[in-house]
C-alpha cells in the first residue's frame, strides 16, 4: 500500500484510529495485518511531507534579551 495524496493520508488515520478504538488484543489476524500496512504507509507518507531536519538550529527560537 502506498499514500499518494493528503486524502488517502486522511482516510488512513482514519481506519488506523478506529482501530486502535477496536484495540489491539480484539483485532483479527486481518485487521492487525491491515493497521500494520496502513501504520507503516502513513509513516513513509509523513517522512516525506513532513521532513524533520537533521540538525534543527535551536538558536532561532531563543530570544535573548
Amino acid at each position: 500500500m502506498e499514500i499518494e495524496t493528503k486524502q488517502q493520508y486522511y482516510e488512513a488515520m482514519t481506519a488506523i484510529e478506529s482501530y486502535l478504538q477496536k484495540g489491539f488484543s480484539n483485532l483479527s489476524a486481518e485487521e492487525d495485518k491491515h493497521l500494520n500496512e496502513l501504520s507503516k504507509a502513513a509513516e513513509i507518507w509523513e517522512m516525506k511531507e513532513y521532513p524533520m531536519p537533521i540538525k534543527p538550529d535551536f538558536k532561532q527560537f531563543c530570544f535573548v534579551s
